[in-house]
Formats: C-alpha cells, structure tokens, sequence
C-alpha cells in the first residue's frame, strides 16, 4: 500500500534540509473577478482531489493550479502524512499477520488526518505550517521538510481527503477522479515504471493488492463528492477514444453531466471554455500538454465549475 502509492508531490523537484512555499506577489491581477472574489472571502478557499491510484489527480491539482493561478495556490498530498517509511510500514503488515488480522488497512492507520486536519484549519485561519515530505523513491519521510505559507487556494490531493470526516468538513468543494479501472492500471504501469523504475509484473501485483482497499475505501467517496470526473477509453493507448464525463452536484442544482468524447468537441469549445475561464481569472492557461481535447475541455469546464463555486461560497459567507 505504501509503496509508491500516489504521486510525489510534485511541485517539488529536489529536497534540501527546509523547503518553503513561500506566499509570492501574485502576477495575476487581484482585479480579475476570481482575485476580487477570493479577496472578500477572506480566507483560504479548499478544495480536495480524490481518486486511485494512478487516477491522474495530481495531473489535475496541477492544471487546476495552472488555470486558477499557480501564485494563488497551494498544493498538499496526503501521501506526506503518512505515518510510517517503508520499513515501517512492511513491519506493521509483519504485525497485523501475526496476530491474524486479514481485512484491509483503514486510512487512518496509515495516514495521520489528525494532523493534516489541523494543519488545514491554521492555512484556513492565515497561519503558515511546516510539513513533512513523503519521499517516494527512497520510501522515507523527511520530517518537517517544508515550511508552506498560506494562498487564497489550497487543494488537498490524495486518496481519501473525501472519505475522512475530519477534512471533507474543512473543504469548501470536493472532486472525484474516477477513470475505469482499465485506464488507471494503463496509467499506473505508464508512471510507475518510467518514473519509480518498477516493472510491470511489480506493477500488476501493487495494482492487484490496492483493488480491495480502492472498493472499500476509495470508490464509495464519488457518492459524496460535490464534482465527479469520469472517464474511459475502448484503447487505453488511444487518445481519440476517451469519453469524459463532468458531473455537477453542488447546492440545490440537478445534476449537469458534461460529455466530452474526442471527434465531436466543436472546433471552438475548447477556446470558448479558456476564453470564459481566462476572464473570471485574469490567467492565461491552459492544461497539461498532450492532453487529448476531450480531456482538456472537460478540465477546463471544471476550473470553470470550480470558480462559480468560489464565488457562491462567497456570496453565502456574505449572507447574501
């Protein structure tokens, strides 16, 4: 499980004794309508990123970063609240085999919500926290590797940050990521070996491992998110068969499903979609490169979702 569970976070690209996140001068002018909004709200809008293993919620931190405005943005993994390395954690599955214990490990057993929890209420309350840093490639923890200051967003990426009442009450909106299961074992053993040099039986056995602990405690969390982004191919190597689906739960709206499939996004929508985003945030971004344009709009409907929810949770906190 531990194992190179998630991705690294990625916004780190080398460790020194203490790393810092420092809050910048925003380039991005508070005058935009998302600037101007996140600026009355007065603190720290959350969002949480759920999904499996090789989901791709990091990819989409990282775009919604992008498009919201890196400099507005801070990004946590709950991978760096893991409470054990991995010897640690290969002892504590010695342990629980020896006293006879076969169900599947509860996330709190191996992450410490507690302290991510109270680490999210001081960013909320304009407070800077220090953090560990799960290294994935050496399976270690560097305690107290990064001092983050807090940004008007925070996006809190990880399995579970839905599932566990503790966070889920701290997050102003939640999303799901949830590709079939064909396409996350394609982009899993696509990751996994070319960035944590594992092969591909390596890979198989990790993903067949995880897949009792995912239905058990990953899954079940689309039924609460607020946004759920699905997602699937016929060819997992194919861009052009992907189907995306954006579905909207939030306030007392129906639910809007989205359908994005390669071959029928109109030549503009995509254009549309980042000239209306551009607009709310006075950025000019657009998602990760190679992303097919069926995945690209679906990502920028969701920061387009995303902002209207930023705005509404303001108007709320403004009684009006």
């Amino acid at each position: 499980m531990l194992r190179p569970v998630l991705f690294a976070l990625t916004l780190l690209t080398a460790f020194s004794p203490m790393r810092t996140a420092a809050a910048q001068t925003a380039q991005i002018s508070d005058a935009s309508p998302l600037g101007q909004t996140l600026k009355s709200l007065g603190r720290p809008f959350i969002i949480g990123v759920a999904g499996g293993s090789g989901s791709g919620k990091s990819t989409l931190a990282r775009d919604l970063a992008k498009m919201l405005g890196e400099e507005r943005v801070v990004i946590l993994s709950t991978d760096d609240y893991f409470r054990y390395d991995g010897d640690g954690y290969n002892k504590l599955l010695a342990e629980r085999s020896k006293q006879g214990k076969t169900d599947e490990l509860r996330p709190e057993e191996f992450t410490d919500f507690d302290a991510l929890a109270s680490q999210l209420g001081k960013l909320r309350a304009g407070q800077s926290i220090t953090k560990n840093i799960y290294d994935h490639g050496a399976h270690q923890i560097r305690r107290d590797a990064e001092r983050v200051a807090p940004r008007p967003i925070v996006i809190v990426e990880g399995l579970h940050p839905i599932g566990i009442p503790a966070i889920k009450e701290k997050l102003d909106v939640s999303v799901f990521v949830d590709p079939s299961d064909g396409l996350r074992f394609a982009w899993k053993e696509k990751r996994d070996v070319a960035e944590r040099h594992m092969t591909r039986d390596e890979v198989r056995v990790q993903f067949e491992k995880e897949l009792a602990h995912h239905d058990a405690f990953v899954r079940p969390q689309r039924e609460s998110a607020d946004l759920l982004f699905h997602f699937d191919a016929k060819d997992a190597s194919n861009a052009d068969s992907l189907k995306v689906q954006l579905k909207n739960r939030l306030g007392a709206r129906d639910v809007v499903v989205h359908d994005f499939v390669d071959g029928e996004v109109r030549p503009n929508a995509l254009d549309r979609l980042q000239h209306s985003l551009t607009e709310k945030t006075g950025v000019h971004a657009k998602v990760s490169e190679q992303t097919s344009p069926a995945m690209a709009a679906a990502r920028t409907q969701l920061a387009n979702e995303i902002v209207g929810a930023i705005a509404h949770t303001a108007r709320r906190a403004r009684g009006h």
